[in-house]
């Protein structure tokens, strides 16, 4: 095994970490929007006021908008 077996090994170790932490963001960002929504949701219908509820619809615009520009 000469040195650029072992450089492709590195690369392809970090390709593997760099998927899994997309992943994990992914999944992030999907249970956040949820979370959100479902809060927004549960106040609207029990007439709850929320604080600062046109920051987190503007959080939901740039995490879909921050999704969007990266491929699945």
């Amino acid at each position: 095994m000469d040195s650029s077996d072992h450089i492709k090994i590195a690369i392809m170790k970090e390709l593997q970490d760099a998927i899994k932490i997309k992943k994990n963001n992914d999944e992030l960002q999907q249970y956040l929007i949820s979370s959100i929504q479902w809060i927004i949701r549960y106040a609207e219908r029990n007439n709850f006021r929320i604080p600062d509820k046109d920051k987190m619809i503007e959080m939901l615009d740039k995490i879909t908008q921050i999704k969007s520009q990266y491929p699945k």
